[in-house]
């Protein structure tokens, strides 16, 4: 649930709702397909363990590119309007952007160093400056040619290439002038002339792609570019980056002993890490309460945090809220689920106990799997915080 803008409810898919359907039901009907093979094919009990395995591993890893992809487009809707703030964090970039090594076939990678240091920098920018790179050298290059990623960290900076074979305009692309430039220009691409003649090329207004993808790498403290060489097109990002160190110092926080805590979730799995997150602050287990387990926790949150902050008045309180809760509607009543905003719930629990000010004992907190900044700033103007959520992934458990 949430995964790097995790996941994508901010904004729909490129390809729009029938895309989204046709692509789930793609993704489904392959894992439905790799299993019945699996549990089907004779072999031992181990065997059909490790093929089902290996296909719910593949799932993941479908359904993580085609978030990462819609996750992506919502973040260059911000970066193209001037809102987008980089988050810098650990990243593992091989992995991140799934190089492979040298011997791929099709998308053959190399590192250096070899092992690739993890680096401070924000994955979500790389990842939409690498994905837009190599698709334009699908489309542009040589058809069915490999495309080479090579990544290089020194001296504090990242340089990050995308190579490809000629295409059919190489040649023009060559003998024009200010191509190179060209390229980035907004609202402008480059392609071959109708009427230009020999070496001739014309701009057109078709997408903001590599412009947007300059923009990204500002966002970066870097630049992109690219050369037409006589062999190869070198799509090139370079930008500043810090490796990480797990050396950096880390502030242990823990909450002062009078604090207790109310929250609400609908999720199983995130009542569990709330519970966890929660004790690991300091909070122990008889000072919070963590609700969501059915319509009736979620309707009673309200009242049970108000109730609790009136009944320790020399407490002070941490609330969490989940901003979408999923509660069951009747069958008479239609049926299906309708969803309660966490986020209004803690703007009319702040409101009641602001009448005796009660409401200055309180830290009240919304967590979210949308951290698009319109909607954080609807939460924070409701509560006094947002806790994001981001994906679980076990090597970082």
């Amino acid at each position: 649930e949430g995964a790097w803008l995790p996941p994508g409810r901010r904004f729909a898919s490129p390809g729009g709702a029938s895309a989204r359907s046709s692509r789930a039901d793609s993704v489904s009907s392959s894992f439905a397909l790799g299993a019945a093979r699996a549990v089907g094919s004779g072999f031992g009990p181990g065997a059909r363990a490790s093929a089902l395995l290996a296909v719910a591993l593949e799932l993941e890893q479908s359904l993580q590119q085609t978030l990462n992809m819609v996750l992506s487009e919502a973040m260059a809707r911000e970066v193209v309007h001037g809102t987008y703030e980089p988050r810098p964090e650990r990243t593992a970039l091989p992995e991140q952007l799934q190089l492979k090594g040298p011997d791929d076939p099709r998308l053959p990678s190399t590192v250096s160093p070899d092992p690739f240091p993890s680096l401070m920098v924000d994955p979500r920018l790389l990842f939409h400056i690498h994905r837009n790179a190599v698709s334009n050298a699908r489309k542009y290059g040589q058809r069915g040619a490999p495309i080479r990623t090579e990544a290089e960290h020194a001296g504090g900076e990242l340089r990050l290439r995308v190579i490809n074979l000629p295409g059919p305009d190489h040649a023009r692309l060559r003998a024009l002038d200010g191509a190179e430039a060209a390229v980035f220009a907004k609202g402008r691409r480059l392609h071959a002339g109708d009427g230009g003649g020999a070496g001739g090329a014309a701009l057109v207004s078709a997408g903001d792609g590599a412009w947007i993808m300059a923009q990204c790498a500002r966002c970066l403290g870097g630049g992109v570019s690219i050369a037409f060489e006589a062999e190869h097109t070198v799509f090139e990002l370079r930008c500043p980056a810090a490796p990480w160190s797990a050396e950096a110092p880390v502030t242990e926080l823990t909450l002062p002993p009078d604090v207790r805590a109310v929250a609400v979730d609908d999720s199983k799995l995130q009542r569990l890490l709330v519970h966890k997150m929660l004790e690991s602050l300091g909070v122990p287990d008889d000072r919070r309460s963590v609700l969501g387990a059915d319509e009736a926790d979620i309707s009673r949150f309200a009242a049970v945090a108000e109730a609790e902050v009136r009944a320790h008045p020399d407490a002070r309180f941490v609330v969490i809220a989940d901003e979408n809760l999923d509660v069951a509607v009747p069958a008479d009543e239609g049926g299906g689920f309708r969803t309660v905003s966490g986020s209004l719930c803690v703007q009319d629990l702040l409101a009641r106990l602001a009448k005796d000010g009660s409401d200055a004992r309180v830290l009240a907190l919304i967590r979210s799997a949308n951290d698009a900044l319109a909607d954080s700033a609807l939460y924070r103007s409701r509560a006094h915080g947002v806790l994001p959520k981001a994906a679980l992934r076990y090597a970082q458990l």
